[in-house]
């Protein structure tokens, strides 16, 4: 059980720990793992009053040319405009072998790129490093996602469009 943490309600999330120390966020973690073969998947956000959204639903908000928030179909149109102009431009290849349409998200998020695709990392560290230091002036947040079962798609390429179309 973790003990001496304060815990602090939030409006998103509900009631969080709040650790002081490094050792305690290890103590939260440990006491929540379980099955030490679970795979955590981590998201850290410089922002605790941040709601998960990628970084195209964000964008598309902030544009504002709707009178509601980006629907999945706007949001699909839109990545499928990013990929139609990055293929157009000839980036859709690496090492001279053409990248999936996910392959190529990926490689575009990793650049800046705004996609519908919402950053995690295997690594606790990582995704700690966000939270703590991408908004400094802020109060940041650790997610974590037990994912006992990944389908068994990863590693596995995927020979057709993102959409089912090709290029």
């Amino acid at each position: 059980m973790v003990k001496q943490v304060y815990k602090t309600q939030t409006v998103l999330f509900g009631e969080i720990y709040t650790p002081s120390k490094f050792s305690q966020i290890l103590e939260i973690i440990d006491d929540y793992s379980g099955d030490r073969r679970s795979v955590y998947m981590w998201r850290g956000q410089g922002d605790v009053s941040w709601a998960i959204h990628s970084s195209a639903y964000r964008r598309l908000l902030k544009e504002r040319r709707w009178e509601e928030p980006p629907s999945e179909v706007t949001m699909h149109d839109y990545e499928g405009d990013l990929l139609l102009n990055v293929w157009h431009q000839g980036y859709g290849y690496e090492n001279g072998r053409k990248l999936t349409d996910f392959k190529l998200l990926a490689k575009l998020q990793h650049h800046g790129a705004a996609i519908k695709l919402i950053d995690v990392s295997r690594n606790m560290l990582v995704a700690l490093w966000f939270a703590c230091r991408s908004q400094t002036d802020k109060t940041g947040i650790l997610l974590g996602w037990h994912i006992s079962n990944n389908l068994g798609f990863e590693g596995r390429s995927a020979e057709r469009g993102f959409w089912g179309r090709g290029h």
